[in-house]
């Protein structure tokens, strides 16, 4: 996308997230915008934020009825998701089983209507409660609640199993990290753990479906973000999601967040992705940020440089190949993003192909 395309665009997101621009931007390639936006998923916003715009500025009505219509698209996509989503939280709770919401759903209630954030499926992670009242996990507790209405569950992958329930794509975590890249990853996935079992549950939206808390959403959202960043690129509604989180989690302790993002080896990333929600969307934090052009130049470039989808399926072969071209590429990102080397990654899903999946 162009420089002014990515102004406008971006102009157009912060009015859709409900922010003020005081820097409209004057330039609109509306076919391009239109393209970017239906991409990424970010329709929905993009109608919110043209909305605003002074009758002189508005897209031609043959792009405008089409933005509304690729909005209208994810809006009920995502609502159908949600009712879903409903129905197997409901069901597990009636097995004695707590459905914890990772990213994803969990993040969309922060947004101004939570059915315009896209969500591609159902990230989960389960736990039940004893007859003593402590917390126990249960993982294979909801596979084979699932499996006992007939639902086919793929255990294939180690970090969560698959399954489609009436036509929702359900992710049900194992781990909450991949542990078997090192033993830093198994470490994370420990502290994962004990945030989430450190202070209560919190409903999201007022329905039986949890969330972890703010210190818990933030390491893990950052930690999500961090990985897609380095591995892959950047979708701008991770940078979206960080922005309405920072806004609606006023009590999270940043002192412990910081050290989170530092012993996970992602300090650089963590401060770079708030400067870019600063700068970029509007968030405000009770704190200076630390100067970084470097870091903060490369994470744009992230945002933008999406990659083309992959047409028809592929074997577990070709997956890999492509997965170690793109580390080799993305040698820069682990230098400022990480305190771990490409190098070392593309050894651990070497091992993870000769031995066994590492993801």
């Amino acid at each position: 996308m162009k420089l002014e395309n990515r102004l406008s665009f971006l102009s157009l997101k912060r009015q859709g997230i409900g922010h003020t621009d005081e820097t409209l931007a004057e330039h609109f390639d509306w076919k391009e915008i239109q393209a970017f936006a239906e991409k990424q998923g970010l329709s929905a916003i993009l109608v919110n934020g043209i909305e605003k715009l002074p009758q002189e500025m508005l897209p031609p009505i043959s792009i405008k009825l089409q933005l509304i219509g690729d909005g209208m698209m994810v809006e009920q996509s995502a609502k159908q998701q949600w009712d879903t989503s409903q129905k197997l939280v409901d069901y597990l709770k009636q097995k004695g089983i707590i459905t914890v919401g990772l990213k994803g759903m969990t993040v969309a209630q922060w947004y101004p209507n939570p059915f315009q954030r896209d969500c591609c499926d159902f990230d989960c992670f389960l736990l039940k409660k004893g007859s003593d009242g402590t917390i126990a996990y249960a993982y294979e507790d909801g596979n084979r609640a699932v499996e006992a209405k007939g639902v086919n569950v793929d255990r294939s992958i180690y970090v969560h199993s698959v399954f489609d329930y009436k036509g929702l794509t359900v992710e049900n975590h194992h781990y909450l990290a991949a542990i078997k890249f090192s033993k830093r990853h198994r470490k994370m996935d420990d502290e994962f753990r004990s945030l989430l079992l450190e202070e209560r549950l919190i409903p999201v939206r007022r329905s039986n479906l949890m969330m972890g808390s703010p210190l818990f959403n933030a390491v893990f959202l950052m930690h999500h973000a961090h990985r897609h960043t380095i591995n892959d690129y950047l979708p701008l509604k991770l940078l979206i999601d960080w922005t309405l989180f920072i806004e609606n989690n006023s009590k999270l302790d940043w002192n412990r967040f910081w050290q989170y993002a530092e012993d996970f080896g992602m300090l650089r990333f963590a401060q770079a992705m708030t400067r870019g929600s600063i700068r970029l969307f509007g968030a405000k934090v009770p704190y200076e940020l630390p100067t970084d052009f470097e870091a903060d130049d490369l994470l744009e470039q992230c945002l933008w440089d999406t990659p083309e989808g992959t047409k028809g399926r592929s074997s577990r072969f070709e997956r890999w190949l492509r997965i170690i071209f793109k580390l080799i590429h993305a040698r820069k990102k682990y230098k400022f993003f990480y305190d771990s080397s490409s190098f070392q990654m593309i050894v651990a899903y070497i091992k993870g192909f000769l031995f066994e999946d590492v993801d």
